[in-house]
């Protein structure tokens, strides 16, 4: 995949956030099937998980030069008694990228319409 699979697949998988608590916090809509939830926003959503999980792993693997969120989450994890297991790791990586790149696409979006 490119750069603008990945962007695709982040605008995706946004869209199927209201859907994937709907279904955490009220079972019985998996149910429901396709009446409701369109299975290809689901399925985008689990691509876009293992994509960020394989970068999590990549990254966490990996000394770089440069430092960014992550080499001072790996670098204070442990610390005070308490680490971040890899499921809270992945949560928190998931929660920046999407953060970072919903905001940046919007503003680059609102600066090239205004211009």
């Amino acid at each position: 995949m490119n750069t603008v699979d990945y962007v695709k697949l982040i605008f995706k998988s946004v869209e199927s956030f209201p859907l994937y608590y709907i279904m955490r916090y009220f079972p019985w809509v998996k149910q429901l099937g396709s009446l409701i939830i369109d299975p290809s926003v689901l399925v985008k959503r689990a691509k876009y998980i293992a994509w960020v999980e394989d970068q999590v792993k990549a990254r966490s693997a990996q000394d770089t030069q440069r430092p960014d969120f992550m080499t001072e989450i790996l670098k204070h994890n442990g610390d005070k008694g308490e680490s971040l297991s890899d499921g809270e790791l992945l949560s928190n990586a998931q929660i920046m990228i999407t953060a970072g790149s919903e905001t940046t696409a919007t503003l680059l979006s609102a600066v090239t319409y205004c211009c």
